[in-house]
């Protein structure tokens, strides 16, 4: 039906097309669609004809109040024309255990992932994995020096402690170099983060 009004948009089936007094895209939550919560399920309607929004394109990201599923999407001349069932990385979901402050670092890492902000990003994880190892009882000091005292005290075994310096690296090429980071080392360092906290707060990776 969208092709045959001449839109174009990428709506997975869990979004709904309707024409009621003109036309309207109902966009569903599709993690409360696919739980028991399918009957209290957080939706948001797009009626064009919003003048605030003609000749404009706005990328951004939904969340749902009810289970905290985000997902992206991306409204141009005032009509979604992308709308993805989840975000590019969301591994923090895997999350188990962490504190609320540090499962944040991840969820913002991820959010700077989907704006292209792979520094910023990258710093996020470094940042989240210091903090874990302070939680741990690890001294605060510099990084290197932690994550040998984390292995001495069998925090970390010899694979996770890899993991760990592959954060390190790409976070120290964030915050102090110069070299370019692009969507995969920050995809690869935010899998590396959640694995190496969930070991770190006795999870399983």
């Amino acid at each position: 039906m969208l092709e045959a009004e001449g839109r174009d948009a990428t709506l997975p089936t869990q979004y709904d097309y309707a024409a009621e007094d003109g036309i309207m895209v109902r966009i569903r939550c599709q993690s409360c669609e696919d739980s028991d919560r399918s009957s209290n399920r957080a939706e948001v309607a797009i009626v064009p004809g919003n003048r605030f929004l003609a000749g404009m394109e706005l990328t951004g990201i939904l969340s749902c109040n009810a289970c905290q599923h985000r997902w992206p999407i991306t409204i141009r001349n005032d009509w979604p024309v992308s709308v993805q069932p989840d975000m590019p990385v969301h591994e923090s979901a895997k999350l188990v255990n962490v504190p609320p402050g540090i499962e944040q670092d991840g969820l913002e890492a991820e959010t700077c992932h989907f704006h292209e902000e792979y520094k910023a990003s990258v710093v996020m994880c470094r940042r989240a994995m210091q903090l874990s190892l302070i939680e741990q009882g690890i001294i605060d000091r510099a990084l290197t020096a932690m994550l040998t005292e984390a292995k001495t005290k069998g925090l970390i075994d010899d694979k996770t402690y890899g993991i760990a310096w592959a954060v390190k690296d790409y976070g120290d090429m964030g915050a102090h170099r110069i070299e370019e980071l692009g969507d995969s080392e920050a995809r690869t360092t935010i899998f590396a983060t959640v694995v190496l906290l969930n070991h770190l707060f006795s999870a399983t990776p």
